[in-house]
């Protein structure tokens, strides 16, 4: 391999937890429609103080994937939707916009395609929060399970 170059292919799959696995299998599977691909129970993994989970896995479309880890007897610190609580682990000073830059972006192909997510979402206990129509793109926006 040439120094100068890289050889990497993009994203496998970005990773985030999970207190509620089954909301967000209903969130992305159901809603969505992204098919779980994969998932795996890890019991008795890694070192000994390493709690038990189950890390599962999305097809997002493109190759790509988004994946959970759910630890089991682990509850959430927090509200995971205000800024600055224990559960983002952000300082408590943190302006609310800094915590609400987190997020994942999904492409779709057109606006038809995005006003049936919008659809799926607004039907379900997920619904849009927003939607921006700019010149160069259209978005929606919701939060997640998690």
């Amino acid at each position: 391999m040439n120094p100068n170059e890289h050889r990497a292919r993009g994203v496998d799959h970005a990773a985030f937890p999970t207190f509620d696995p089954a909301a967000t299998v209903r969130f992305y599977r159901d809603v969505l429609r992204f098919p779980v691909v994969h998932s795996i129970c890890a019991a008795g993994w890694g070192p000994q103080e390493h709690p038990d989970f189950v890390h599962f896995f999305f097809d997002i479309g493109g190759g790509d994937r988004i994946a959970f880890f759910y630890y089991f007897g682990h509850e959430p610190v927090g509200d995971p939707k205000a800024p600055g609580d224990a559960w983002a682990r952000l300082p408590e000073d943190t302006p609310w916009y800094f915590a609400n830059s987190r997020h994942l972006a999904i492409h779709v192909d057109s606006e038809e395609d995005l006003l049936e997510y919008r659809r799926r979402l607004d039907a379900s206990e997920w619904p849009c929060e927003m939607q921006v129509n700019d010149k160069a793109i259209t978005e929606i926006y919701t939060h997640d399970p998690n």
